[in-house]
């Protein structure tokens, strides 16, 4: 899961400035990944994350 969490974070660091990303790079398709992989998480953890998606 921290691979996909830190990509996601740089999908949106890289959204926030404007770059120009490719469908993999979205952060709505990193979004996807962090949360099928956060099998242990808690529903209070996925909510948080989803919240900074937005």
């Amino acid at each position: 899961m921290n691979s996909a969490l830190i990509q996601y974070q740089i999908a949106r660091v890289r959204a926030a400035f404007g770059a120009k990303l490719g469908i993999a790079d979205t952060v709505e398709d990193r979004l996807g990944k962090v949360t099928k992989n956060a099998i242990k998480a808690t529903a209070s953890e996925v909510a948080q994350v989803n919240a900074l998606a937005k």
